[in-house]
């Protein structure tokens, strides 16, 4: 009896999973993201969660190496004014803008302030 209520929890368990389970979380392409993250890229932000940068951002780096002198003293100079914060608060900051080639920010960000 007892090995029967445990394998009516383990079922119970395991169809939670599978129909109450479905994620609600989307991976999508973001313009604005990738390039908050290129930007500070450029200021040599360097953090890795592998021992080996992706194919990907070794190519852009290659390619920001590049970048206008005037335009990249602009945006060394941002990053040190804000103390090089975490990448999370340019993951936040990415999405308060609008959509490339603009990347103002919202109107309605300007309210969180």
């Amino acid at each position: 009896m007892k090995q029967n209520k445990l394998i009516i929890l383990l079922i119970g368990i395991l169809y939670s999973l599978t129909s109450f389970g479905q994620s609600n979380i989307v991976f999508n392409a973001d313009e604005r993201l990738f390039t908050v993250f290129s930007l500070i890229n450029i200021c040599g932000f360097d953090d890795e969660h592998s021992e080996n940068m992706s194919d990907v951002r070794l190519y852009m780096r290659q390619e920001l190496k590049n970048i206008n002198p005037n335009l990249k003293a602009e945006i060394n100079d941002f990053y040190k004014k804000t103390n090089n914060v975490n990448w999370y608060n340019y993951t936040c900051y990415s999405f308060m803008l609008t959509p490339a080639p603009v990347f103002e920010i919202k109107e309605e960000s300007l309210a969180l302030r």
